[in-house]
């Protein structure tokens, strides 16, 4: 049975809206400073039992991810990812966390993932966050570690309040905001 016109054109947006957020993450990469070796050689190297004291956000494709079980996570994934904001936008002071939705699922489009924000500077628009921006916050007790990570901090989420997410490094915790809508800019 095939399924009504109407559903097919709600794919279609989805594939669209798909297309269009990866031609986004491509013109942050193509308008973005290069990374410097010292850098590469950051996403490359592995896992360490506990957090650097460094904290230094990648342009796209972003930082390296960790899963639960200490692998790596692809960066052609679509499960977890954390990019600086576009400069051509002045949101180079701003992360963007895209996680896909639920924990651990490779999204197949927008709709299957949650966007949360770094933003010491407010430079993403108020109206589009579910919260505000903490940078020493302290992660309600009902937060759990998800087991995703990086060299650098670890992803926690509260399973009763998903305003937010929880980023705990070597000597503070930060709360991002979880976008109402996915926050992009042309």
């Amino acid at each position: 049975m095939e399924p009504p016109a109407q559903q097919l054109r709600l794919n279609d947006m989805d594939r669209y809206l798909l297309a269009a957020l990866s031609a986004l993450f491509l013109m942050v990469a193509c308008g973005s400073d290069r990374v410097t070796q010292t850098s590469r050689e950051q996403v490359d190297s592995e896992a360490s039992t506990e957090l650097s004291a460094d904290s230094d956000f990648q342009p796209y494709p972003g930082s390296r991810w960790y899963d639960p079980n200490g692998e790596r996570v692809p960066f052609e994934s679509n499960v977890i990812n954390a990019i600086t904001g576009p400069g051509h936008c002045d949101w180079e002071s701003g992360v963007i966390l895209h996680l896909g939705w639920p924990t651990g699922h490779d999204a197949a489009d927008i709709s299957e993932s949650r966007q949360y924000l770094r933003d010491p500077e407010r430079v993403f628009p108020e109206e589009s966050l579910m919260s505000t921006y903490d940078a020493d916050a302290e992660a309600p007790k009902s937060a759990d570690y998800t087991g995703y990570r990086t060299d650098f901090m670890e992803l926690w989420l509260d399973p009763r309040d998903g305003s937010a997410a929880y980023l705990v490094f070597s000597d503070h915790t930060e709360r991002w905001p979880r976008a109402k809508e996915p926050v992009a800019c042309a």
